[in-house]
C-alpha cells in the first residue's frame, strides 16, 4: 500500500476511534491487522462482535482484493419477521419439496428500498446512522400490516407493495437515500 494510502487510513481511523466505542476495532489493530482490511472486516460482518471480523479476515487473507480500498456495494432491503418470516419458511420447505430447488428458491422474499450503491469501508457507520435516522423518523408511522398484489408474467411471479402502507415504505427508503447520502 502506498504510503498516501497509509496516512488517509490512519486519519480516517483516528476520526472513528473518537465517534465509536474503542472496543470494536482496536482488538482488530493489537492481532496486527491493518487499519484499512479491519474497517473492511467490521463492514464485511455488520459490526457484531470482534471474533467475526477477525474470523472474516482469516477465511479471507488469501482476496487478492482485500487490500485494495474498493469500496464495497450495499443495497438495502425490508424482510419478513414474525408469524410471516415462519409462513414463508413453511412455503419455501414444501415448495422445495414439491418442486424441487429452482430459481425461485434463489432469493429469499423482501421489498427492495433501494438499488446497490458503494459505499467506503470507512464509511460504513454513516450508514447505520442513515438507517437509525430515517427509521426513527418513520417509527410511529410505520404499516404493521402491508396489503400486497399479486403481480405475475410468463416469467415472473411476485407481490408488490399497495396503498398507503407503500406510500410510507417509500418514504422510509427515500429518508434513507438522503441521509446515506448526506452522512456517506
Amino acid at each position: 500500500m502506498a504510503a498516501g494510502e497509509t496516512q488517509l487510513y490512519a486519519k480516517v481511523s483516528n476520526k472513528l476511534k473518537g465517534r465509536r466505542p474503542p472496543s470494536i476495532l482496536d482488538p482488530l489493530l493489537a492481532m496486527g491487522f491493518p487499519a484499512h482490511t479491519a474497517l473492511k472486516a467490521l463492514a464485511a460482518t455488520g459490526r457484531k462482535t470482534v471474533e467475526e471480523a477477525s474470523d472474516w479476515l482469516r477465511c479471507h487473507c488469501n482476496d487478492p482484493s482485500l487490500d485494495d480500498p474498493i469500496p464495497q456495494e450495499y443495497a438495502l432491503f425490508l424482510c419478513p419477521t414474525g408469524p410471516l418470516l415462519e409462513r414463508l419458511q413453511e412455503f419455501w420447505r414444501e415448495s422445495k419439496r414439491q418442486c424441487a430447488k429452482n430459481r425461485a428458491h434463489e432469493v429469499f422474499p423482501h421489498v427492495t428500498l433501494c438499488d446497490f450503491f458503494t459505499c467506503e469501508d470507512q464509511k460504513v457507520d454513516c450508514l447505520y446512522e442513515a438507517l437509525k435516522r430515517a427509521g426513527d423518523r418513520v417509527l410511529g408511522s410505520f404499516p404493521s400490516v402491508v396489503p400486497l398484489v399479486l403481480h405475475s408474467s410468463v416469467s415472473y411471479l411476485g407481490f408488490f407493495l399497495n396503498g398507503t402502507p407503500a406510500e410510507v415504505i417509500r418514504e422510509f427508503a427515500m429518508m434513507f437515500a438522503t441521509e446515506a447520502s448526506v452522512l456517506a
